[in-house]
């Protein structure tokens, strides 16, 4: 069962980056929009799934948000690591065998290319 709004799958992600938590949980919510969500294996969904995203500040950077002037190149950085994993998650799926990426354009809006891409 792997048809998330996550589903039957944890995930893990840390950085040692210094992160404001609001910025973190936004970029979080985005990037799970962009990636987790929109794999499928057999289109069934369960209530056993998780992503979670650590920043430790070990780095000493100066706090990450949506103003500092690297904040793109982190959510870039986030959104590809998430990207990869969400794409293993669905290669290691239940019986599959085959992994297919769907592109949709010309779509009027987001919401409707993601229906017509998992129709």
């Amino acid at each position: 069962m792997i048809h998330p709004n996550m589903a039957t799958m944890l995930s893990f992600v840390t950085t040692d980056a210094e992160v404001s938590h609001e910025s973190l949980s936004k970029a979080l919510k985005q990037v799970t929009d962009r990636t987790y969500n929109q794999i499928t294996v057999d289109g069934d969904c369960s209530t056993n799934d998780m992503v979670l995203v650590m920043a430790n500040g070990q780095a000493k950077n100066k706090t990450l948000n949506e103003d500092h002037p690297e904040w793109s190149t982190f959510f870039k950085a986030l959104e590809l690591v998430s990207k990869s994993l969400a794409k293993q998650i669905a290669r290691d799926g239940e019986g599959a065998t085959k992994l297919i990426e769907v592109q949709v354009t010309g779509a009027a809006t987001e919401r409707g290319a993601r229906q017509i891409s998992k129709a």
